[in-house]
């Protein structure tokens, strides 16, 4: 505004500053409930599957790039190496070990084969599988004339680690220990981010709060502060958000900061309102 003219207008005019204040709380509600929203439903929907699509070029990259008599490490427990490649995605002289499973070792040998990029597996042709019990020490042997590699199993596991701000809240609310990316020392992390998402979605209204709490109080065209109101609302607003990083981190060292996130939100907002009412007396 151009030095609170319009407001000093419509102070004078005897109308309740209530005109400016309700668009800009019913904004910030609004806002609020569509970041709650984001938050806990479409934000971790949308992280897990741009991780899957991540995921999944990995390994149509990994498939493309087999390059000839060299062993290509897939991952720590599977090794292929292929006498010679084809453009057409076909190779011939495929040697592959395969040591995912503890107990048994398999081994492949074909003289053909070929990479499906859309099912994600590698097709064997002519050629005989040996199985090595780590156990018995039995050795067996398979022939076949055609056999599948199923690669996006074997690196599902490394690729996709869903880590605590890519859960949904019903997960975080009540994680099950025999997630993969759910470990003891990720304890804090599950616990900082539920505290987190379930107060974090309120920084809309805060800010809304604060930024009426900004405006002046314009008696006279001749008298106005020096700082802009938006200024003032932009480092109480930020020091606002940095004391809820501070206790965020705190919830991730220790439960004893979990009251003190609600209580810092209760009493802000509750200093906020009062010094409002305050200030505005023909609210």
């Amino acid at each position: 505004m151009n030095r609170n003219a319009e407001l000093f207008i419509i102070d004078n005019t005897g109308t309740s500053r209530i005109t400016l204040i309700k668009p800009v709380l019913f904004f910030a509600i609004l806002l609020s409930i569509f970041l709650f929203i984001l938050e806990n439903t479409l934000e971790p929907k949308y992280r897990t599957e741009i991780k899957r699509l991540g995921a999944q070029a990995y390994l149509n990259l990994t498939l493309s790039s087999l390059e000839e008599n060299l062993f290509f490490n897939l991952n720590n427990n599977f090794y292929i190496k292929v006498s010679k490649r084809n453009p057409n995605n076909t190779m011939q002289g495929i040697f592959a070990i395969d040591s995912s499973d503890p107990i048994i070792h398999r081994i492949y040998y074909a003289k053909s084969g070929f990479v499906d990029l859309e099912k994600k597996i590698i097709i064997l042709q002519k050629g005989e599988v040996h199985r090595k019990s780590s156990v018995s020490k039995d050795i067996s042997i398979m022939k076949f004339d055609s056999y599948a590699l199923d690669m996006q199993s074997l690196l599902a596991k490394q690729d996709i680690t869903l880590k605590a701000h890519d859960q949904n809240l019903s997960f975080l609310l009540n994680p099950d220990p025999n997630n993969p990316s759910y470990r003891e020392n990720f304890i804090g992390k599950y616990r900082s981010e539920l505290h987190k998402r379930l107060t974090q979605w309120l920084f809309p209204i805060v800010f809304g709060l604060i930024s009426i709490l900004s405006i002046e109080k314009t008696s006279s065209l001749r008298h106005y502060r020096k700082v802009h109101p938006s200024l003032i609302a932009l480092l109480l607003s930020f020091c606002v958000f940095s004391g809820f990083s501070y206790i965020i981190q705190g919830i991730e060292q220790s439960p004893s900061y979990i009251p003190i996130l609600y209580l810092f939100f209760f009493v802000l907002s509750s200093i906020l309102v009062l010094l409002i009412k305050k200030k505005y007396v023909k609210i």
